[in-house]
C-alpha cells in the first residue's frame, strides 16, 4: 500500500483530529489543553511524546530500513496556537473557547502532522532514518520558533518540513517552490513629542497630532522614492493615538505599524528609512520623534534542493497539475527561523473554495479550510520525509 492509499484510508481520522482541535483554540503559550490532546493522540499511535517549551510536544518515529552511517533525522513541524478572534463560521465544531478561534489554520496543521505520523508508522520499513514530529507553541507571537529552538527543537535534526493552509491559493493547489515565499515581518512604534496647549491658541504649542499626521503621509510615500522599485516592500501605519480632550493639543502622539519585505538586507534598510522619515518630518514641525522596533520573523526561504524533493513528492501523492506557482505573500511566519538553521521546505497548501465557504481570509472570524486538503498535506509531509531520508534531496 502506497502513501496515498494510507492517507485516504485515514481520511476520517485526520479530519476528526482537526475538528477536535478546532473546538479548543488557545492563545500563544497557553496551549495546555491543545498540548494534552496532541500528546494523547501520539500516545494512541504508540509513540512516546515528550512535552517541551512549556506547552509544546515532540515525538520520534524510528525508521525500520536498517542502520546506516548515512541515517539522518527529518523534523515535521506544526504550530499550535489560536487567535483572539470570536468565531462566526457557524460550524458544528466551532470554538468552545469564548473570544478565541483557530482563524489561521493551525488546527489543520496539527491534524496534518498527526496524519503524517500515522501514515509513516505504517511505512516504517521505508524510513531510512528518524522522523521527529514537533508541535511548538506561540507562532502568532512571531518568536515561538526561536523559543522552541532555544529549548532543543532542532537538536539532532538535519532537515525540516512545515506547511501552511492558505486561503490565497485555490483549493487543490500546493506550492513548494524554492526561494522566498513569505515576508519578513517587523513592528514599529513611533512616539511623537510636541508641546501641549489650548486648542484655541495653537501658536503657543507644538502640535504632535499634526506632526504625526505628516509622518503617516511621508511613510506612505517613502517606499516609492527611497526603495528600489524592483524590490517589494510594505510600510503600513495601523495605529494612531493622541489626545484625551476636544479642546486641548496634547504633548504626545503615538503611531504603530508594520514593515514587510522579501529580502533580509532590505529589511534593515527599511528600518533605517522609517527612523529617518519619522525624525526629519517631526523636526520640520518643531516636534521630535523616537522609533522603537519589535522584530518579528525573517523571510521564509525554501531551500532549492529541498524544493525539488518536495516537487517530486507532491507529484507522487497528488499527481500532475497540483503544483502551483505563487508570487508569495507579505504575511510572515516564524518557520523562517527553522529554515535559517536547517535546509527544508515550507509548503503553502491552498484551501480557497467558494463553494465550500473556505475563501475567507486568514485571521477572519469566518475563516475555514477545505478539509480534503488535510489529507493531501499529510500525504505530502509523509512522502517528503521518506524521500528526503532516502537521500533524494534535489
Amino acid at each position: 500500500m502506497d502513501i496515498r492509499d494510507i492517507g485516504e484510508k485515514n481520511r476520517d481520522w485526520i479530519i476528526e483530529k482537526r475538528r477536535d482541535l478546532h473546538r479548543i483554540p488557545e492563545l500563544s503559550y497557553q496551549e495546555m489543553q491543545t498540548q494534552a490532546y496532541v500528546m494523547k493522540a501520539l500516545l494512541g499511535l504508540g509513540l512516546k511524546p515528550e512535552p517541551f517549551a512549556d506547552t509544546g510536544v515532540f515525538a520520534y518515529i524510528e525508521g525500520g530500513a536498517g542502520a546506516s552511517d548515512e541515517q539522518r533525522t527529518i523534523a515535521l513541524i506544526s504550530d499550535m496556537d489560536g487567535l483572539a478572534v470570536t468565531e462566526e463560521t457557524g460550524l458544528p465544531f466551532a470554538s468552545e473557547h469564548h473570544g478565541m478561534m483557530h482563524a489561521c489554520g493551525h488546527d489543520g496543521h496539527m491534524a496534518i502532522m498527526l496524519g503524517a505520523a500515522k501514515i509513516l508508522l505504517e511505512k516504517k520499513d521505508k524510513i531510512n532514518g528518524r522522523v521527529k514530529i514537533i508541535f511548538y507553541p506561540g507562532e502568532e507571537s512571531a518568536v515561538g520558533s526561536e523559543k522552541a529552538i532555544a529549548r532543543g527543537a532542532l537538536e539532532g535534526v538535519d532537515g525540516v518540513f512545515g506547511c501552511h493552509l492558505w486561503s490565497d491559493i485555490p483549493s487543490g493547489k500546493i506550492t513548494v517552490q524554492s526561494g522566498p515565499i513569505m515576508a519578513a515581518s517587523d513592528a514599529f512604534f513611533i512616539e511623537v513629542k510636541g508641546k501641549g496647549c489650548h486648542g484655541a491658541m495653537p501658536h503657543l504649542g507644538i502640535d504632535p497630532i499634526y506632526a504625526a499626521s505628516r509622518i503617516v503621509v511621508a511613510l506612505k510615500a517613502a517606499p516609492g522614492t527611497m526603495i528600489d522599485p524592483l524590490q517589494s516592500a510594505v510600510v503600513t501605519v495601523c495605529e494612531f493615538s493622541a489626545g484625551t480632550e476636544w479642546n486641548r493639543i496634547p504633548e504626545m502622539a503615538s503611531l504603530a505599524g508594520t514593515t514587510r519585505c522579501f529580502d533580509n538586507e532590505l529589511r534593515k534598510n527599511i528600518q533605517d528609512m522609517v527612523a529617518e522619515v519619522a525624525k526629519k518630518t517631526a523636526e520640520e514641525t518643531g516636534a521630535s520623534a523616537e522609533v522603537r522596533w519589535e522584530h518579528g520573523s525573517a523571510v521564509v526561504i525554501n531551500d532549492k534542493n529541498c524544493s525539488r524533493t518536495a516537487e517530486k513528492a507532491l507529484e507522487k501523492v497528488c499527481g500532475e497539475g497540483v503544483s502551483f506557482h505563487y508570487d508569495g505573500t507579505m504575511s510572515g511566519d516564524d518557520f523562517a527561523e527553522y529554515l535559517n538553521r536547517k535546509p527544508g521546505v515550507f509548503a503553502m497548501i491552498g484551501v480557497s473554495d467558494p463553494s465550500k465557504h473556505t475563501d475567507a481570509p486568514q485571521h477572519s472570524s469566518r475563516f475555514d479550510v477545505d478539509e480534503d486538503m488535510l489529507v493531501k498535506g499529510s500525504e505530502l509531509a509523509a512522502q517528503y520525509a521518506v524521500d528526503w531520508l532516502s537521500g533524494s534531496r534535489g
